[in-house]
């Protein structure tokens, strides 16, 4: 298990001596008479532990405080903090802290953590700081009450393990049981407070209420839209609807289908149209030239009619040579030719006669089919889209009919279970689950901590004694069935001592983290006796024989004034004896009362 010793207690100043005290492991006793400075040894480790009471004033010389520790591996860490500094600078040998600066209150790197990390505590957790579930953050300071107990807290009538504060005391027993069971509270949910229940409750039923008018009045506005429908079957009259748009689109589709028909002979008759067309214009052009054909044949024919009558020439006007009569006639072909021609045109116009009929009847053909489709259409629509749309228009009012109705089935509902939730919240006794935290101590730990408490005691001679137990109610110690605020002062610091003690000895043995330590300032009360029972002489020696005897534990800090003669081989004692001629004077080298 992490744990950490402190080694040096360092005090020092400009113009003064150094002042030093050193600490080993298990029992260690700072004695000697008051005002020697053994409070200052105190305030001087709550110092380095965070707290923002200075040890001692300035005006003693000496303004900075230096803290070694060794870890549990034994590497060495060096603090040291200035007088009125909320800073502390840090030089670690250790890999699990780093050197630096550390902020007592907040920053990147805080005090709390550095102390935390050396008993194996290395993340931020939570814990539980009041009734509410409401959670803070895990610091060294949380439980630093169990640690360091001072000469006024030592015989406090309440628990040293708990805080008296009203809004201390849930955080630090949540404290005690994260060292006990690594338990992180971040979890849990947060409750309100009675004050924060109370308007929200409030809240609740205005908002309810108002939402419970708004229904209201849409649930009218619907209602007296529909008084127009009373009486009318709107689910038959739907089907109705429905029926009919089923027939008017089957129309709509039959009706289509015979203007694709139609469509399909218009496209045919078009084309056979074109045909015609074409041919008709083939025709026309081989009219033309078999007129030219018989033209020219016809003045071939009337050239030959005029060279017969025309004289012979029998010598060339060129050369005046004799010509020779080799030609042929070729007026008989010629009339041949145009008679057959004729022949062919004659043929060529009855065809073109034919194809201009035929293209008269198609033309005419086309114009019917064109208009039967139009009127085809024209019912499509006319009539037949506009029925058709109609009736889906009518269709659809009538579902936003079914809707309305359902919306004010839906309001209903709502406006019900509104109304019942509202009867809830204002029977609500806001007697919600609050945070106790003594009952998460487990038995085990009340049963250990008793059986604790009753060998110490009975070891250490506790007057007239015969049983001891942890109370879970007042988290303190009872013996011989008293409870500690009724005993005197120095008792009541003997039995605080008891406990914590008890208690750093079951986080040792069954914590998940342990400080192990404890610092206590006269836990016997020797010359700091107050008005009250005094531990007897025996008590004491006997106390003081059961810290030799058990310090596996952790690390104890005994400063008292006065302490029994027993055999101190095993401790650690420093003694002060208030003479410049005899030991050591006090705790700072350089102060003189």
């Amino acid at each position: 298990m992490d744990r950490f010793v402190i080694k040096k207690i360092i005090a020092k100043g400009d113009n003064v001596l150094e002042s030093s005290i050193c600490f080993e492991e298990g029992l260690n006793i700072v004695c000697g008479p008051s005002n020697t400075g053994k409070s200052y040894i105190f305030y001087c480790i709550d110092y380095m532990f965070g707290s923002s009471t200075k040890p001692f004033d300035e005006s003693t010389g000496y303004d900075t405080i230096i803290m070694e520790v060794v870890t549990k591996d034994g590497d060495s860490i060096r603090l040291e903090r200035e007088i009125g500094k909320n800073t502390v600078n840090v030089i670690s040998h250790s890999p699990e802290v780093e050197s630096g600066k550390y902020n007592t209150s907040r920053g990147n790197q805080r005090l709390s953590d550095l102390w935390l990390s050396l008993i194996g505590i290395r993340d931020e957790h939570k814990i539980i700081k009041n009734q509410y579930y409401h959670p803070q953050m895990l610091t060294w300071r949380t439980f630093i009450h169990t640690i360091l107990i001072n000469d006024d807290a030592v015989s406090q009538r309440e628990s040293i393990l708990a805080k008296a504060g009203y809004y201390e005391r849930t955080s630090s027993l949540t404290a005690l049981l994260f060292l006990m069971s690594s338990k992180d509270y971040s979890e849990f949910s947060t409750q309100d407070t009675p004050e924060i229940k109370k308007a929200r409750k409030k809240a609740k039923s205005d908002y309810i209420n108002e939402k419970l008018q708004e229904l209201s009045e849409q649930h009218g506005r619907i209602a007296d839209s529909m008084i127009p429908l009373e009486g009318i079957n709107i689910e038959s009259e739907m089907q109705k609807v429905i029926d009919r748009i089923t027939e008017t689109e089957n129309e709509i589709i039959i009706a289509t289908n015979r203007s694709r028909r139609l469509l399909e002979q218009i496209y045919d008759i078009s084309a056979k149209l074109e045909e015609g067309r074409f041919l008709h214009d083939r025709y026309m052009a081989l009219d033309s030239q078999y007129q030219s054909d018989i033209r020219r044949l016809q003045f071939i024919d009337d050239g030959g009619m005029l060279l017969q009558s025309s004289p012979t020439v029998t010598r060339c006007p060129v050369c005046d040579s004799e010509l020779t009569d080799e030609g042929e006639t070729h007026q008989h072909d010629t009339k041949g030719e145009i008679k057959i021609i004729n022949a062919k045109l004659l043929d060529l116009r009855e065809v073109i006669d034919d194809v201009a009929d035929d293209k008269v009847q198609l033309e005419g053909r086309l114009g019917e089919l064109k208009a039967e489709n139009e009127d085809v259409l024209a019912v499509i629509r006319n009539k037949l889209e506009p029925q058709a749309e109609e009736l889906k228009e009518r269709l659809n009012d009538y579902r936003v009919v079914v809707q309305m109705r359902h919306e004010m089935d839906v309001i209903k509902a709502l406006s019900v279970g509104m109304n019942n939730d509202l009867g809830v919240i204002e029977q609500d006794d806001e007697s919600e689950l609050r945070f106790k935290p003594k009952e998460h101590f487990s038995s085990e730990f009340i049963e250990t901590m008793s059986n604790y408490l009753s060998e110490m005691l009975e070891n250490s001679k506790f007057e007239r004694f015969l049983t001891a137990r942890f109370s879970i109610d007042s988290f303190d110690v009872v013996t011989n069935g008293r409870k500690k605020e009724t005993e005197g002062s120095g008792f009541r610091a003997f039995l605080n001592t008891v406990l914590a003690f008890s208690f750093m000895r079951y986080l040792a043995n069954h914590g998940k983290y342990t400080p192990g330590l404890l610092v206590i300032d006269s836990p016997i009360l020797s010359l700091k006796e107050r008005d009250g029972e005094k531990a007897t002489d025996s008590m004491k020696a006997s106390l003081f024989r059961y810290l030799l005897s058990n310090q596996q534990y952790g690390q104890v800090i005994l400063l008292e004034n006065d302490i029994p003669e027993i055999d101190y081989n095993k401790a650690n004692v420093i003694e002060f004896t208030m003479d410049d001629e005899d030991g050591r004077y006090g705790f700072l080298l350089s102060v003189r009362n």
